[in-house]
């Protein structure tokens, strides 16, 4: 019964509160909406609440809202491996044009695979087929995590990104100690090594100093040597030794004869 009409009078067109005037007007518009067969609009994914892991707390959303998209996906874009182990994109493209933004704020394949990448999944290679599939699997990416398998839910809140966590900040901590004790060791062989060059450098030195002085030398006792030859060879020529025993050498020859009765 109409709130403005408690008699169940008929009323002219306009007649009424602004009230009843919206309600009928809602009312007629939801009427011919059925009418014309529209569908309501899709509702937004919420994940389900049976991610809990009572043992090791709860699992990331990220995680959960990808298990549930794999695990409903059209089989012809996404779906898990035969054996529940690793999960398949077929089409990376439509995937990410129709699956990827009812469960994400994006449509981008690139950015799915990148927080997948930060959680420690890993691609693993398609294995090749018959050459008629062979240009379909071409396209085709395979993800793979210990943790993420069919059926088994309750191992997500296993997983951890590689972010944050205490145990990888830990790990890190050691990683950069690790380094910086590499860093340190590496600078010892460098001061090591310069020390070295430099002694080799100064024995290099002191061998060709040594190298230089014996050369010099030796070219010193090559200049003296022919003007030695060449004074003895002008006091004792050839000819003066050939005449010395007869006398008639010219070098000798205004000395006196001497007779044997002078003796």
């Amino acid at each position: 019964m109409d709130p403005s009409n408690p008699n169940g009078m008929a009323l002219p067109p306009g007649s009424g509160s602004k009230r009843t005037r919206r309600m009928r007007s809602i009312q007629v518009n939801a009427g011919s909406s059925k009418k014309k067969g529209k569908e309501p609009a899709q509702a937004a994914y919420k994940p389900s609440t049976d991610h809990l892991d009572t043992q090791n707390g709860t699992a990331a959303i990220f995680l959960v809202k990808t298990y549930d998209m794999v695990s409903t996906c059209d089989p012809r874009l996404a779906e898990w491996a035969e054996d529940g182990e690793t999960f398949v994109v077929k089409d990376p493209e439509e995937f990410a044009k129709v699956i990827i933004p009812k469960y994400f704020d994006h449509s981008k394949f690139s950015s799915f695979s990148r927080q997948l990448n930060f959680y420690g999944f890993k691609k693993v290679p398609t294995k090749p087929v018959r050459a008629a599939n062979n240009k379909e699997n071409a396209k085709h990416v395979r993800f793979y995590n210990e943790k993420f398998k069919k059926n088994r839910k309750d191992l997500l809140s296993q997983i951890q990104r590689s972010t944050r966590g205490a145990g990888n900040a830990s790990s890190q901590v050691q990683e950069v100690k690790a380094l910086k004790e590499r860093v340190s060791h590496l600078e010892a062989d460098l001061m090591f090594m310069q020390s070295s060059f430099k002694n080799l450098e100064e024995q290099m030195r002191q061998v060709l100093s040594m190298q230089q002085q014996q050369n010099q030398h030796q070219h010193q006792q090559n200049g003296y040597q022919p003007n030695n030859q060449n004074t003895l060879g002008d006091t004792f020529s050839p000819g003066q030794g050939k005449d010395f025993g007869n006398g008639n050498g010219n070098g000798y020859q205004n000395m006196p004869n001497i007779d044997s009765r002078d003796t």
